[in-house]
């Protein structure tokens, strides 16, 4: 990959982390049951195809200052915030299958927090203006498998 600058690096180590946290979201839906996968299958096919576009598209980082630039930025930010809300599906998928509806309630009411702060975010990230005006994405972020 060719970078540019310090941001161009750093976006970068962005994305191999959100490489990395959707292989941890892959294999355990891969070990989970059939609700878990059925629900997951939309998040991380989702997930995927904006991962793949990313990864082609970090290969010529653009310039600095650039249309293209922050179109990358905000596209990365969006997948940030897609990985936290896949994250709490899981939670969500996981209780639902292991019939805690206690902890299914707790894992619903949290995915919809972080539904909530992806769309905040989005909308941040459409309406500013200018140098260093990116949102970084995962305003919720923490839930871990």
């Amino acid at each position: 990959m060719t970078t540019h600058d310090g941001r161009g690096r750093e976006l970068d180590a962005r994305l191999g982390g959100a490489n990395e946290q959707i292989g941890r979201l892959r294999k355990a839906t891969d070990r989970s049951g059939n609700v878990v996968q059925f629900r997951m299958a939309r998040y991380l096919e989702s997930l995927h195809e904006l991962v793949v576009d990313l990864n082609e598209r970090s290969r010529q980082m653009p310039p600095a200052d650039t249309y293209e630039r922050r179109r990358f930025e905000r596209d990365l930010a969006s997948l940030e915030d897609l990985i936290a809300v896949t994250f709490a599906e899981f939670a969500s998928a996981t209780a639902e299958e292991q019939g805690d509806a206690r902890q299914e309630m707790q894992a619903d009411l949290r995915l919809l927090d972080v539904e909530a702060e992806a769309a905040k975010s989005w909308w941040r990230r459409m309406f500013r203006r200018g140098p260093g005006s990116t949102d970084k994405g995962g305003g919720a972020r923490g839930t871990e498998i």
